[in-house]
């Protein structure tokens, strides 16, 4: 009987980085920043909170 199961959906089963990379992008660019996909990759495959971080404090703003 199985008492636990890790799941690891992205990076393991799917490949969710070119999506998340896109979309990164275009929300850096609706709030009048341009950056290379490159740079973004490279800064999520660290974390999604330091891609953020990195942008907030080079002064993207953003607004709810």
């Amino acid at each position: 009987m199985i008492e636990n199961l890790i799941w690891d959906f992205d990076g393991s089963l799917f490949n969710t980085y070119p999506a998340m990379v896109r979309l990164f992008r275009k929300a850096l660019a609706i709030h009048g920043y341009d950056a290379s996909e490159d740079e973004i990759l490279s800064l999520m495959k660290e974390t999604l909170g330091k891609a953020v971080d990195f942008y907030l404090d080079r002064g993207v703003d953003y607004d709810f």
